[in-house]
């Protein structure tokens, strides 16, 4: 018996070939469909979506305020691009709030209204511009103005709410571990600040004759450590440094002599004048186990000087506040002499 291919079976293999190819190529366009139907139902932003931000900036005239002058003022101009924008004239007001840090008592005052502003005479021209004189600050926080004195920080907070019931920020948490703000620096492209200013912070400070507190000083650890790091108490040795002048309160200068019993190393030091009180902001020390070493402002023992004379004064350190090498953050102080 002759056996013979009639082609059916062939051609029957040719659809197979014919559907496997189809699939190859419905299954992947198949999938692509479903998930852009998936995605449908997500939030999106689009550029359009912009439209619907909040563009809100302010600018101070000055950076801190003078404790020697009760009748010290800074005027706090408005900027936004929400009232340009033809039919998305959305400002309803602005509220600005203050409060108070007091650094003797470390410790912040209850944030008070200070005033509330019209949003729709808010333009992009800085043509809005509110005085915010310190007698006034100290009167809606209850105070005598005597009262706001040297190291203490006094904050504006912008709240500003849209037409349709949104506010920006929603969310102030300050100083907590979940501190979170619905605005974010540059959403818009508005040159020269950023799109939104939560804040506007000014320390209290009293101006210094121009080379007050420069030139060389003997700098001596006056307290020693305690706990003691790595079994050491004594982390600078005396040495003569040179204080020079970064604007008219700040100063810096570099010891020579940190960690001598460790083969010795440089260290920076920042630090600021702030009328009768010596303040040193958090600073790294050029040296680490991990990461730096660090050390900032200690609170219970505030390093002092005279406003008249700068022959000696004290600053109060925290030393290893992060605890980068594990041995626990200590309180110490230095003296500073004039040489």
């Amino acid at each position: 018996m002759k056996l013979e291919y009639s082609g059916t079976r062939v051609n029957c293999y040719n659809h197979k070939m014919d559907t496997m190819k189809l699939i190859k190529y419905i299954l992947p366009t198949f999938a692509l469909l479903v998930v852009l139907a998936g995605c449908e139902d997500e939030p999106r932003f689009e550029l359009a979506d912009t439209d619907k931000t909040l563009n809100m900036r302010l600018v101070s005239s000055q950076t801190s305020f003078d404790a020697t002058n009760p009748n010290d003022m800074a005027s706090i101009k408005f900027f936004s691009e929400n009232n340009q924008r033809g039919d998305l004239s959305n400002i309803s007001k602005v509220d600005l709030y203050v409060d108070h840090f007091v650094l003797l008592e470390n410790r912040t005052s209850p944030r008070v209204l200070f005033t509330s502003i019209d949003g729709a005479s808010i333009t992009n021209d800085g043509s809005m511009s509110l005085d915010v004189p310190l007698t006034e600050i100290a009167a809606k926080l209850g105070i005598d103005v005597a009262d706001i004195s040297g190291g203490d920080i006094v904050t504006f907070y912008n709240i500003t709410t849209l037409a349709d019931g949104r506010i920006f920020p929603d969310t102030v948490l300050k100083g907590t571990d979940f501190e979170t703000l619905n605005t974010t620096p540059n959403v818009l492209n508005s040159a020269p600040t950023t799109s939104f200013t939560a804040t506007v912070t000014y320390p209290i400070v009293c101006p210094l004759e121009p080379g007050f507190a420069t030139g060389q000083y003997l700098m001596e650890q006056i307290v020693p450590l305690n706990p003691a790091y790595f079994g050491i108490t004594q982390i600078w040795d005396g040495e003569v440094v040179t204080i020079t002048a970064v604007d008219n309160t700040t100063r810096t200068f570099t010891a020579q002599n940190y960690l001598t019993a460790f083969g010795g190393f440089n260290t920076p030091f920042t630090f600021s004048l702030a009328c009768n009180v010596v303040l040193m902001p958090e600073q790294p020390f050029a040296v680490g186990c991990n990461a730096n070493i660090t050390a900032g402002q200690d609170l219970n023992n505030i390093g002092t000087f005279d406003i008249t004379d700068d022959s000696e004064f004290t600053i109060g350190i925290l030393h290893d506040q992060a605890q980068d090498c594990g041995q626990g953050t200590a309180p110490t102080v230095i003296k500073l002499t004039k040489q």
